[in-house]
């Protein structure tokens, strides 16, 4: 018994270490490099500086094993932009989003946008991009900037801008809200967070803009959308944002918006699943990518390539699937359900309340294209091909909810089918395209008017049936 507490000491002490160094550095190789150099020292220490109650040679053991482990870890690190340098490459192009990668030069894209505009606390000097500065994420007063490409102008960009004093991509406003002023606060996942299109260009700020250049309301009044947008949150997070920050804005409305994939991240296992057949950076692989530790990246994404072999379907897409599946019903039930107590807590707080559903791509190009999109689906593979496909199936599951749970809800899939069928620009490019920022700002303005003017109103087919602009 001695031996095995004494052993585990040098565990416990670098497990601690690690954890807050871990949290406390982007330094990923001096960690390692310091984890290994302290069992080190703690192998060497002679016997007379340890404490009657150690059995030091267990203690010894343990700390030249983890040493080893460590170093070994370390050297892995070191040794891998040398030995698979084309492999090393592409995990450091897959990762420059999340480890504060050095800022792509404006000579290398079509178009800049700056958002000068944006008011924020702690403002920076622009200069600072491409100089020393380098992107960060979600870090409060930091710069960022997004290398996107716009499918209907076929040009590329790079959207520069630093995350206001919360760490969202909006401008900075005060938890009081100023006299003859409506806000609106917008909660939701990445789409919400709109970090590929210009910060007045997106579509909360489209629909504050709408607002304030119509007056419709008593003179004086002006109008404010703060959007809480976190990449990859679920139903759970949002109530979490609207309880923690959005309504300590004082909004006069929320507007809660849910996305297909929504029920898988809400749900761990699905989340885990989805992330394996999407290919997508997990938590872990965007934190190990933040410290450096890209040998380590590389072997977890093959680990995870392994895994993705045996998911036959991504989940996302068996939502879509005419059978009725447990485990997908069970998922969409529990995002709903935090949907509601995200509309009761509004409700107790005497705060106006929507749910906007988003859409997925897929969701609209069967809308445009119905022939198109299903064979898409089926030339997916066998299992798809097997698959009778319901694409209308989530957004009417989340429509009966509402009904029945007295939520007013608005659904974008149809103005954005439209707009791309009459204008045949796409709304869709990574996330909304900046033409489906300009669908969805301008519904989701006559939305705002009708909740703002009437708070029991239901019926938005005005604001859904509304042309799109050119």
């Amino acid at each position: 018994m001695l031996k095995m507490a004494s052993a585990f000491i040098p565990v416990a002490l670098s497990v601690l270490v690690y954890l807050v160094a871990y949290n406390n550095s982007a330094a990923g190789r001096l960690i390692l490099a310091c984890l290994a150099a302290g069992n080190l020292f703690l192998w060497m220490l002679p016997t007379t500086w340890f404490p009657r109650c150690i059995h030091v040679t267990a203690l010894r053991l343990s700390s030249l094993y983890i040493a080893v482990i460590f170093a070994s870890w370390l050297s892995l690190e070191l040794l891998f932009p040398s030995v698979l340098p084309a492999e090393y490459a592409q995990i450091m192009d897959l990762t420059k989003v999340f480890r504060g990668a050095d800022f792509v030069p404006a000579s290398g894209v079509d178009m800049v946008f700056e958002n000068e505009d944006q008011e924020i606390h702690v403002k920076r000097p622009r200069a600072a991009f491409g100089q020393t500065r380098r992107i960060s994420w979600h870090r409060p007063g930091e710069p960022f900037e997004y290398h996107g490409y716009d499918p209907n102008s076929g040009k590329t960009y790079l959207n520069r801008f630093f995350w206001n004093s919360q760490g969202y991509f909006d401008h900075d406003r005060p938890l009081v809200k100023p006299a003859n002023t409506k806000r609106v606060v917008i909660i939701g996942d990445s789409y919400v967070e709109a970090v590929q299109a210009p910060l007045t260009q997106t579509f909360h700020k489209r629909l504050e803009a709408s607002l304030n250049a119509n007056p419709w309301l008593a003179s004086g009044v002006s109008f404010q959308a703060i959007a809480l947008g976190n990449s990859g949150a679920g139903q759970s997070t949002n109530l979490r944002v609207l309880q923690q920050e959005g309504l300590a804005y004082q909004p006069d409305l929320v507007i809660f918006t849910l996305c297909s994939n929504d029920f898988c991240d809400d749900d761990p296992a699905l989340k885990r699943q989805l992330v394996l057949a999407s290919g997508e950076f997990g938590s872990l692989t965007r934190g190990l990518a933040r410290h450096g530790l890209m040998a380590t990246v590389f072997a977890a994404r093959r680990i995870q390539s392994a895994w993705r072999s045996r998911i036959v379907v991504s989940p996302e897409l068996l939502q879509w699937s005419a059978e009725e599946l447990p485990v997908v019903e069970t998922a969409w039930q529990r995002t709903l359900a935090y949907v509601n107590q995200a509309k009761m807590l509004c409700d107790r707080a005497g705060v106006a309340f929507v749910l906007v559903y988003l859409g997925a791509e897929i969701e609209v190009s069967y809308r445009v294209d119905p022939e198109a999109a299903l064979s898409a689906l089926r030339g997916m593979g066998s299992a798809h091909s097997a698959i009778l496909w319901d694409m209308e199936r989530s957004v009417k599951r989340v429509q009966s909810y509402c009904a029945e749970h007295d939520i007013r809800f608005v659904s974008l899939l149809g103005p954005l089918a439209r707009a791309q069928t009459q204008t045949k620009k796409r709304v869709f490019g990574d996330h909304y395209s900046m033409f489906g920022h300009e669908i969805a700002g301008d519904v989701l303005a006559c939305v705002v008017r009708k909740c703002l003017i009437d708070e029991s109103a239901r019926d938005f087919k005005e604001c859904l049936t509304e042309g799109p602009q050119q």
